[in-house]
């Protein structure tokens, strides 16, 4: 369904799968959209009401090139989700950069968050100046240059169109001046000051193979935030919650049922 985002007028895509109750957001990361939670989506819906969307500038969402395309503003969007969608209070599940989302959201309404789930996250991505560097580089060639990045950057995902059900439809192809201006974000992202002050419960998820986001810092994510548990998913990559939706589903069921 396309909803009018309440808060900032954006026209944004969601799904609503499951049954009543307190209900569960799912926020995907950066360049994707929300079929790389569909068959997590599936089994999370045989038991909590699951809402997946996609953030402006990517999926079937509004693509306007001049959008606001930072962190913030996804921040408000998601708060005009949740508003639309009459989700008072929902658990928060974030994948890479969707886990960054729900961690600025979760400090700037607490009111209004019961739990996070963060998958594949951390509180910064680059570990260094050189790091920060390339991230930068790669920022300005995705604005200027998408189709070609999207070539190398989306090879894997093209070899297995059956799990990456979205990756040769060209309706959800993203935005370029989106991906472009949110990796700048994110390589100058660094919010490890503002965890200690996240006070909902949360649950880190990892793994050792994630290249994208380093298990080290997911490790240094969840050490910061006041009440987190850690755990990893073994011989996965940066897209478990798409390669690996069972493992997933057994690593975060326990720990969404406890706060629902």
């Amino acid at each position: 369904m396309e909803i009018v985002n309440p808060r900032t007028g954006v026209r944004q895509f969601c799904e609503i799968k499951g049954q009543d109750g307190p209900g569960l957001a799912l926020i995907h990361g950066w360049s994707a959209n929300h079929r790389r939670f569909e068959r997590l989506h599936d089994l999370l819906a045989q038991q909590f009401r699951t809402v997946s969307y996609d953030h402006r500038g990517h999926g079937l969402s509004e693509k306007k090139r001049d959008l606001d395309y930072s962190l913030g503003a996804l921040v408000l969007d998601l708060l005009g989700v949740l508003d639309e969608l009459g989700l008072e209070r929902p658990v928060l599940m974030g994948h890479s950069m969707g886990g960054i989302v729900a961690l600025k959201f979760a400090r700037a309404f607490p009111e209004r968050v019961r739990g996070l789930v963060l998958l594949g996250t951390a509180a910064r991505v680059a570990h260094n100046d050189k790091e920060r560097a390339s991230m930068l580089r790669a920022a300005w060639m995705c604005r200027h240059a998408f189709s070609f990045v999207s070539l190398i950057k989306d090879k894997s995902k093209r070899a297995h169109p059956d799990i990456f059900t979205d990756i040769a439809d060209p309706r959800f192809a993203p935005q370029p001046a989106a991906v472009g201006m949110l990796l700048m974000s994110m390589a100058h992202l660094d919010i490890r000051d503002q965890l200690p002050h996240i006070s909902a419960p949360a649950l880190a998820v990892g793994t050792p193979g994630d290249a994208t986001m380093p298990f080290d810092l997911t490790q240094e994510m969840a050490g910061l935030l006041p009440d987190c548990r850690l755990t990893q998913i073994p011989d996965a990559t940066h897209h478990f919650i798409t390669e690996n939706p069972g493992q997933t589903f057994d690593a975060v069921a326990g720990f969404i049922s406890q706060l629902m």
